[in-house]
C-alpha cells in the first residue's frame, strides 16, 4: 500500500535513476495528491540511519519505535521496532520490505486478526492471494510490477482489466485489512 511508495523511492534514488525519480513522484502526486515534500519524508524515512531516523520522527510528531512509558530497565527488556529488526523500515527494495512483512511483521498479526475475527463471527475466511507459489512468483518480479506510476499492486491491477470494472479496479482510495 502507500507506505511501499517511501521504499520505492528511496530505491530508485540509491539506484540514481533521478528521472525516474522524478516521474514516480509527480505520478503519486497526480493519482493520491501527495507533495514532493511527502515523498521526500517517505524516501528519508527509508534512507537515514536509525539513530537519526527515530529522533527524527519523533521531533515531527511521528510515532517511533520506542517508548517513554516503560522502564525497560526495570523490565530488563531491550527496545525493539520489529519493522528495524526485520529489516523492513530499511528495505533496500520493495521486494525486501515485502519479504520482511512476509516473514516478520504485518503478515503474520494480519492473520491472527483475520482467523480470530472471522471465527468469532461465524465466517469461513480465505485468503487466496498466499498461496506459496503465487508469492514466490510475485517477490520474484522486478519491483517495478508491483508498484509503478503511483499505483500500487500494479501486476494485479493490469491482470484484472477486462474482469473487473474500471473503477474497481483502479479505485485508489481501498484501505488495507484494518480492524
Amino acid at each position: 500500500y502507500h507506505n511501499y511508495f517511501g521504499t520505492w523511492f528511496a530505491q530508485l534514488f540509491r539506484d540514481m535513476r533521478w528521472i525516474t525519480l522524478a516521474r514516480e513522484i509527480g505520478a503519486t502526486h497526480r493519482v493520491h495528491g501527495y507533495s514532493v515534500m511527502w515523498a521526500i519524508k517517505q524516501a528519508a524515512n527509508n534512507l537515514l540511519p536509525e539513530w537519526l531516523r527515530q529522533p527524527l520522527r519523533r521531533w515531527v510528531g511521528k510515532s517511533s519505535g520506542y517508548t517513554d512509558l516503560l522502564d525497560l530497565h526495570v523490565l530488563r527488556a531491550r527496545a525493539l521496532d520489529p519493522f528495524v529488526t526485520a529489516g523492513a523500515s530499511h528495505a533496500k527494495s520493495v521486494r525486501d520490505r515485502s519479504h520482511a512483512q512476509l516473514v516478520a511483521t504485518t503478515l503474520r498479526m494480519l492473520l491472527h486478526c483475520e482467523d480470530r475475527d472471522s471465527m468469532a463471527h461465524s465466517v469461513e475466511a480465505r485468503v487466496p492471494f498466499l498461496d506459496f507459489r503465487l508469492v514466490e512468483y510475485i517477490l520474484g518480479l522486478p519491483d517495478g510490477y508491483r508498484i509503478a506510476g503511483g499505483v500500487t499492486k500494479r501486476i494485479l491491477r493490469d491482470a484484472m482489466r477486462g474482469i473487473l470494472p474500471e473503477r474497481v479496479r483502479m479505485r485508489m482510495d481501498k484501505l488495507g485489512f484494518v480492524t
